[in-house]
């Protein structure tokens, strides 16, 4: 947990959001950085969390709810509960509060764990659990400023799109680059063994969640872009149909 005073001339505050994975965090920021964050207590404690956390923080800035003015949120793919759940906070605060809303993809949240000069000549793998023997994936490789191509995260272009896949499609995938790989992600936690090799490397644990903190560096950035989300349009970024269980009786 972290926090900072919050000054007399700040009054306009952004909440960003991570509810995509197996950890979940919140943070409030302004301006000019993070002001409070706060990781949750628990793995998959979102839905009990999420609303306490972000009072809590507000009372330690000795803030109000309408002084935020900006929600960034981690809008998936990750955890359908979890990205729904975030979805629905933006809306309702932009409808209470008339927050404006920017969604970010969570696998450019993970892969901002990573620095930059880490990578070298290597692709950077950001790996979810989608369950069914299926995983969540995208690929990053260093590029230098102003390179053109899509740059979800400073210096580094993405060159595999958000996909799902199995172990063994994106190991192919990771192949037909002809890098050598690193992977990140907590859907490494109980099937790294089906992506481990010669070229692909597992990096620390440390690197494997996505966090609030990259959810308002990166949010920032398309804010400052102008890359609002209309909220009658914004959706959770599934890229599978949400898994439906239908209850004999």
């Amino acid at each position: 947990m972290t926090s900072h005073n919050l000054t007399d001339d700040t009054k306009d505050l952004i909440l960003a959001v991570e509810t995509s994975s197996r950890t979940g965090s919140a943070a409030i920021a302004d301006a000019r950085g993070v002001l409070a964050f706060r990781p949750f207590s628990g793995q998959l404690r979102h839905n009990s969390e999420l609303l306490p956390t972000v009072r809590a923080m507000l009372r330690q800035l000795a803030a109000r709810p309408d002084q935020i003015r900006q929600v960034y949120i981690a809008s998936g793919p990750g955890s359908f509960t979890g990205i729904r759940m975030a979805v629905t906070m933006a809306k309702t605060m932009h409808l209470a509060l008339g927050a404006r809303i920017v969604a970010v993809d969570t696998l450019d949240v993970i892969a901002a764990n990573v620095p930059v000069d880490q990578l070298e000549d290597r692709l950077l793998v950001p790996v979810l659990d989608a369950k069914m023997n299926r995983f969540f994936a995208a690929g990053y490789l260093s590029a230098p400023p102003g390179k053109t191509g899509p740059q979800p995260i400073p210096g580094l272009a993405k060159v595999i799109p958000d996909t799902v896949a199995t172990a063994q499609a994106i190991r192919q995938f990771i192949e037909d680059i002809g890098r050598p790989a690193c992977l990140v992600g907590d859907g490494l936690l109980y099937y790294r063994h089906l992506f481990e090799g010669p070229r692909m490397e597992v990096m620390d644990p440390e690197y494997w969640a996505p966090s609030a903190i990259n959810v308002f560096k990166l949010g920032r950035l398309k804010a400052a872009a102008g890359l609002y989300e209309d909220p009658l349009r914004l959706v959770p970024n599934y890229l599978l149909p949400p898994q439906v269980t239908v209850s004999s009786k």
